[in-house]
C-alpha cells in the first residue's frame, strides 16, 4: 500500500500495472493485516499459505450453493409450497447458471460502465480501473447499454404508463 491509498498490481495478464484505489477506512486493518502477514497475502489459508486452484472451486462452490440455497427458501415461502415434489422441483434449478468468479469483476465493470456513461467519472478512470484501454472497456461493456436501451423501449412500447415515469 502506498502512502496516496493505492496499492499497485504489478503483474497482471495484460502485462501493464495498474493502480486499485482503496477506501481510507480499509487502509489501517489492511496495513496491519500485511504486518501480521508479511507474504502480503489478503486472504491466505488459516496456515497462511496460498490456496489451491481446487481449493478456490471448493470455496466458490460452497458460495454457489448458498445463494441458491437464498432463491430456493425464498422462492418456497413466496409459493407456499406444500408438496415434496414441488419442492424438489424448485430445488433442482440452478438460478445461477452463469456466476462464476468472474462475476464479481463484470458487476463492478457494469457499474463503472454506467458511472461513466452518467458522467459521474471518466471512462478514461473507468477502463484504468478495470485495466483496460479506453477503447477495450467501451468495447467489452459497450452491450450493457445497448441491452439497457432495448429493455427501456419494450418497456415504453408495451407499457404506456411507463412513459409518464
Amino acid at each position: 500500500l502506498s502512502n496516496d491509498n493505492q496499492s499497485r498490481i504489478k503483474e497482471t495478464k495484460t502485462g501493464v500495472s495498474r493502480e486499485i484505489p482503496i477506501p481510507g477506512t480499509l487502509i489501517a486493518p489492511l496495513r496491519a493485516h500485511f504486518r501480521a502477514n508479511p507474504g502480503f497475502l489478503l486472504f491466505p489459508k488459516a496456515d497462511g499459505s496460498l490456496y489451491t486452484k481446487s481449493a478456490y472451486r471448493r470455496l466458490f462452490d460452497r458460495i454457489h450453493k448458498a445463494l441458491n440455497e437464498v432463491v430456493i427458501k425464498d422462492k418456497i415461502e413466496k409459493l407456499k409450497v406444500k408438496t415434496p415434489e414441488k419442492e424438489a422441483s424448485i430445488r433442482s434449478v440452478d438460478y445461477f447458471p452463469d456466476f462464476t468468479f468472474y462475476s464479481f469483476r463484470h458487476r463492478r465493470a457494469t457499474d463503472l460502465y454506467y458511472l461513466a456513461q452518467s458522467g459521474q467519472i471518466s471512462t478514461k478512470k473507468a477502463a484504468a480501473l478495470m485495466g483496460h484501454s479506453e477503447l477495450v472497456f467501451l468495447t467489452t461493456y459497450s452491450h450493457i447499454m445497448e441491452s439497457r436501451e432495448t429493455a427501456d423501449i419494450y418497456q415504453n412500447a408495451t407499457i404506456p404508463e411507463a412513459q409518464n415515469l
